[in-house]
Protein backbone atom coordinates (compact mmCIF):
# COMPACT_ATOMS: atom_id res chain seq x y z
CA UNK A 1 0.00 0.00 0.00
CA UNK A 2 1.29 3.10 -1.17
CA UNK A 3 0.13 6.31 0.63
CA UNK A 4 0.22 10.26 -0.15
CA UNK A 5 1.39 11.62 3.17
CA UNK A 6 -0.43 15.30 1.97
CA UNK A 7 -3.80 13.88 0.75
CA UNK A 8 -4.05 10.19 2.59
CA UNK A 9 -4.66 8.79 -1.00
CA UNK A 10 -3.70 5.33 -0.75
CA UNK A 11 -2.45 3.11 -3.91
CA UNK A 12 -2.50 -1.02 -3.92
CA UNK A 13 0.99 -2.05 -5.51
CA UNK A 14 1.89 -5.58 -6.14
CA UNK A 15 4.33 -6.71 -3.96
CA UNK A 16 7.24 -6.25 -7.19
CA UNK A 17 7.47 -2.72 -6.93
CA UNK A 18 8.73 -2.65 -3.54
CA UNK A 19 12.14 -3.51 -4.41
CA UNK A 20 12.10 -1.13 -7.31
CA UNK A 21 10.37 1.66 -5.27
CA UNK A 22 12.65 0.59 -2.03
CA UNK A 23 16.16 1.49 -4.95
CA UNK A 24 14.13 4.42 -6.03
CA UNK A 25 13.69 5.62 -2.55
CA UNK A 26 17.04 5.37 -1.35
CA UNK A 27 18.42 6.63 -4.43
CA UNK A 28 16.62 9.86 -4.22
CA UNK A 29 17.73 10.21 -0.52
CA UNK A 30 21.28 9.98 -1.31
CA UNK A 31 20.73 12.97 -3.72
CA UNK A 32 20.39 11.16 -6.69
CA UNK A 33 18.33 10.71 -9.41
CA UNK A 34 16.17 7.77 -9.70
CA UNK A 35 14.58 6.76 -13.42
CA UNK A 36 12.08 3.87 -13.48
CA UNK A 37 12.30 2.97 -17.36
CA UNK A 38 10.50 -0.03 -18.69
CA UNK A 39 12.94 -2.62 -19.91
CA UNK A 40 11.61 -2.91 -23.41
CA UNK A 41 12.02 0.97 -24.27
CA UNK A 42 14.13 2.03 -27.11
CA UNK A 43 16.63 4.82 -26.66
CA UNK A 44 18.00 7.43 -29.10
CA UNK A 45 21.70 7.84 -29.31
CA UNK A 46 22.00 11.16 -27.34
CA UNK A 47 19.85 9.18 -24.50
CA UNK A 48 22.46 6.40 -24.68
CA UNK A 49 25.21 8.37 -24.67
CA UNK A 50 23.86 10.46 -21.27
CA UNK A 51 22.99 6.86 -19.37
CA UNK A 52 26.53 5.93 -19.98
CA UNK A 53 28.25 9.41 -19.51
CA UNK A 54 30.24 9.40 -23.17
CA UNK A 55 29.70 11.78 -26.49
CA UNK A 56 26.75 10.90 -28.96
CA UNK A 57 29.38 10.60 -31.20
CA UNK A 58 30.95 7.95 -28.80
CA UNK A 59 27.84 6.24 -29.02
CA UNK A 60 27.68 6.26 -32.91
CA UNK A 61 31.29 4.66 -33.03
CA UNK A 62 30.43 2.30 -30.79
CA UNK A 63 27.56 1.21 -33.05
CA UNK A 64 29.23 1.39 -36.03
CA UNK A 65 31.70 -0.84 -34.54
CA UNK A 66 28.98 -3.69 -33.87
CA UNK A 67 29.40 -3.53 -30.12
CA UNK A 68 26.48 -2.37 -29.26
CA UNK A 69 22.92 -3.52 -31.49
CA UNK A 70 20.60 -0.93 -32.92
CA UNK A 71 17.51 -0.99 -35.05
CA UNK A 72 18.05 2.28 -37.27
CA UNK A 73 13.67 4.19 -37.75
CA UNK A 74 14.41 6.34 -41.13
CA UNK A 75 18.01 8.11 -40.42
CA UNK A 76 17.04 7.82 -36.45
CA UNK A 77 19.07 5.09 -34.71
CA UNK A 78 17.63 3.30 -31.62
CA UNK A 79 19.04 1.16 -28.75
CA UNK A 80 16.93 -1.13 -26.87
CA UNK A 81 17.87 -0.16 -22.80
CA UNK A 82 18.24 -3.73 -21.92
CA UNK A 83 21.21 -3.51 -24.47
CA UNK A 84 22.46 -0.83 -22.94
CA UNK A 85 21.93 -2.19 -19.71
CA UNK A 86 23.88 -5.24 -20.75
CA UNK A 87 26.92 -3.08 -22.48
CA UNK A 88 27.17 -1.15 -19.59
CA UNK A 89 27.47 -4.04 -16.62
CA UNK A 90 29.97 -6.02 -19.96
CA UNK A 91 31.99 -2.63 -20.06
CA UNK A 92 32.26 -2.48 -16.10
CA UNK A 93 32.97 -5.97 -15.94
CA UNK A 94 36.07 -5.52 -18.00
CA UNK A 95 37.15 -2.53 -16.43
CA UNK A 96 37.63 -3.82 -13.08
CA UNK A 97 39.17 -7.09 -14.84
CA UNK A 98 41.89 -5.27 -15.81
CA UNK A 99 42.20 -3.13 -12.65
CA UNK A 100 42.34 -6.26 -11.22
CA UNK A 101 45.75 -7.24 -13.60
CA UNK A 102 47.06 -4.43 -13.34
CA UNK A 103 50.92 -5.80 -11.75
CA UNK A 104 52.58 -4.32 -9.16
CA UNK A 105 56.27 -3.72 -10.42
CA UNK A 106 59.37 -3.98 -8.58
CA UNK A 107 59.23 0.11 -7.36
CA UNK A 108 56.10 0.09 -6.10
CA UNK A 109 56.65 -3.38 -4.10
CA UNK A 110 59.45 -2.24 -2.24
CA UNK A 111 57.15 0.91 -0.35
CA UNK A 112 55.53 0.26 2.58
CA UNK A 113 52.13 0.85 0.81
CA UNK A 114 51.84 -2.15 -1.55
CA UNK A 115 50.90 -4.85 0.37
CA UNK A 116 47.67 -2.13 1.23
CA UNK A 117 47.03 -1.07 -2.50
CA UNK A 118 47.14 -4.94 -3.50
CA UNK A 119 45.14 -5.48 -1.19
CA UNK A 120 42.35 -3.11 -2.07
CA UNK A 121 42.58 -3.90 -5.93
CA UNK A 122 41.84 -7.85 -4.66
CA UNK A 123 39.16 -6.21 -2.65
CA UNK A 124 38.02 -4.16 -5.44
CA UNK A 125 37.90 -6.80 -8.20
CA UNK A 126 36.28 -9.30 -5.85
CA UNK A 127 33.50 -6.77 -5.02
CA UNK A 128 32.74 -6.10 -8.59
CA UNK A 129 33.14 -10.02 -9.72
CA UNK A 130 36.39 -10.25 -11.29
CA UNK A 131 36.61 -13.32 -12.95
CA UNK A 132 40.69 -13.46 -12.69
CA UNK A 133 42.44 -12.56 -9.83
CA UNK A 134 44.85 -9.66 -9.43
CA UNK A 135 48.38 -10.45 -10.19
CA UNK A 136 51.57 -9.43 -8.57
CA UNK A 137 54.58 -9.30 -10.80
Amino acid sequence: MLTDSETNEQIELPPQFFPVLRQAAEAMRRGQIATIIPRETEVTTQEAADYLGVSRSTIVRILQRGELPYVKINRHRRIRFTDLETYRNMKQQRQFEALADIPIDGHESETPDADHFRNIRKTVAAHHGATRQPTDS
